[in-house]
């Protein structure tokens, strides 16, 4: 597998610095993949900011590391489609004229059939999504994969550092996920903090299941090898692969982090019953907090919060916690799930 990864890695960077003076030509396989897929997976990788970590000494690359992890699995979904986008940093040519330095590739069958740049038209993701309703094979069993920093929950803040002027948020994230489908069997964020109320109200009718942290994930993405099970079958259950994707993440960070480990799952099914219940103090605890200039550091337990639903809030929703191994939330032996910032 190693070999083989090594050789498609080898094969882009070589095709990339050919391209780089002259419009990108698609990589097409050899032979044309047979069979239709019969599921998709949308991996959106975001790199226009600061994603350097350190593991064992060695400087590393959070974006980088998705990348290549969205690779492997693309090679090994015989059965599926997988498009996969890098965010890059926006550049301009002379500072004003932007220049295509984002990319995307498209597999069908496990085979890389297209390959190409692009740029965005704002901070969402409509480019992405005019990409990929114009090469998708199917809109069967659509999984989204998420990997970038926190997304804000306020009109307000910017994400994008390249585009200090759009902003980013849950609303915006919700209104482009519904882009690539009407549907989505399962959305995955591997993002801090974003298993809050604010982001699952925005996404209780666009997914039928979402799995986010609603703690500090410190750049180590979540593990979403699982979503190869649907190769023996592309039709199972989304929750059966939520709770295997947060289970396999929760086994790891419990041995690599010092801080809180939080995962859960939520079954949007059954979330969207009562999910406004749990926004209303939510959002009363925000527009509270802005009037006295306060922002909290870090996520905390939404149940903590005045008015607070705790008797609902835990239907539907699948928590995996462990709390810090030392400092004041050491103490903390369990976790709602849902978190609040």
């Amino acid at each position: 597998m190693k070999s083989v990864h090594s050789y498609h890695i080898l094969l882009l960077l070589i095709v990339a610095g050919i391209s780089a003076c002259t419009s990108v030509k698609p990589i097409t396989a050899e032979v044309p993949p047979s069979g239709n897929p019969e599921y998709s997976l949308i991996f959106m990788i975001h790199g226009d900011a600061n994603y350097v970590f350190h593991e064992e000494g060695n400087q590393k690359y959070a974006d980088q590391e998705a990348l290549q992890n969205a690779f492997d699995i693309a090679l090994e979904a015989t059965k599926g489609e997988v498009f996969i986008f890098h965010q890059e940093p926006e550049n301009r040519i002379l500072g004003l004229l932007p220049k295509k330095d984002r990319f995307y590739y498209h597999y069908q069958n496990g085979i890389l059939v297209d390959h190409g740049k692009y740029s965005p038209t704002d901070a969402g993701f409509d480019q992405e999504a005019a990409i990929y309703q114009a090469k998708a094979q199917t809109n069967k069993n659509q999984y989204f994969f998420y990997f970038g920093h926190e997304i804000p929950v306020t009109d307000s803040a910017v994400y994008h550092a390249s585009l200090s002027g759009p902003s980013f948020n849950a609303r915006e994230f919700s209104n482009d996920l519904s882009k690539f489908g009407e549907s989505i069997k399962l959305t995955v964020l591997s993002s801090c903090n974003n298993g809050n109320p604010a982001m699952i109200r925005q996404l209780a009718d666009k997914t039928e299941a979402v799995v986010a942290s609603p703690t500090e994930l410190h750049l180590s993405y979540l593990d979403v090898d699982s979503v190869l099970k649907l190769e023996a079958d592309p039709n199972q259950s989304p929750l059966t692969i939520a709770e295997q994707i947060a289970a396999t993440s929760f086994d790891r960070l419990s041995t690599t982090m010092y801080t809180p480990v939080s995962i859960s799952v939520y079954d949007l099914t059954l979330v969207s019953e009562y999910v406004d219940e749990l926004y209303e103090p939510y959002q009363q605890y925000l527009e509270q907090s802005k009037t006295e200039g306060f922002i909290a550091a870090e996520s905390f337990d939404c149940s903590t919060i005045p008015g607070y639903p705790k008797e609902l809030s835990s239907k539907g929703v699948k928590v995996f916690y462990r709390p810090a191994k030392f400092g004041k939330t050491a103490r903390d032996k369990s976790h709602s799930g849902w978190g609040c910032k």
